[in-house]
């Protein structure tokens, strides 16, 4: 009975472990790289963490890079149809994949949408957009897509990525003056 007892207990502490380890895996140091998304050339790379990230910044990790080429406001969808909301706001983005291995993305389960008034926007799927966010990147590539929101008039949105099931998220805030 003991022996029962001893056993389950290093098996369930092996698998914290197991845990603890793939989690502390999984985050990465977010370092800095700001400037024109379109000019390359006049981009710079900071040392230090950088707290708010904005359009045309990159955010990148040892695993990958994203950037937030540029965010657009469009009244009607595809069908012609009014935004419920106030209007659909359609982000640029480009994710480079900076490891060996895949990365996969989901429009769903990868992106999220917070206005200031702190409520989550859904996506919409009826907005015209140029390529999509969802699939699987291979090592040392990029991906460059859109996503469209449904959202109310207001001051900021913040913009949300996060890379696979266990990664931290790492966040654009986009100001009203800003959206094209």
């Amino acid at each position: 009975m003991r022996i029962n007892v001893l056993m389950k207990k290093t098996i369930a502490g092996a698998g914290i472990l197991i845990l603890a380890l793939s989690l502390a895996s999984c985050s990465a140091e977010i370092q800095e790289n700001t400037g024109n998304a379109t000019n390359s050339d006049s981009s710079t790379t900071q040392s230090e963490s950088k707290s708010v990230y904005g359009i045309g910044d990159v955010i990148s990790t040892d695993e990958f890079a994203i950037t937030l080429n540029s965010a657009q406001q469009v009244n009607k969808d595809s069908f012609g149809l009014k935004s419920e909301n106030g209007f659909f706001l359609i982000l640029d983005v480009t994710i480079e994949n900076k490891a060996d291995e895949e990365l996969s993305t989901s429009s769903i389960m990868s992106f999220d949408l917070k206005g200031s008034d702190d409520y989550t926007y859904d996506q919409s799927i009826t907005v015209d957009k140029k390529g999509s966010l969802d699939g699987t990147i291979a090592g040392k590539s990029k991906l460059r897509g859109q996503i469209a929101y449904d959202v109310a008039k207001l001051d900021s949105y913040t913009f949300s990525f996060k890379p696979g099931l266990f990664g931290d998220p790492v966040s654009f805030i986009i100001q009203s003056s800003a959206i094209k």
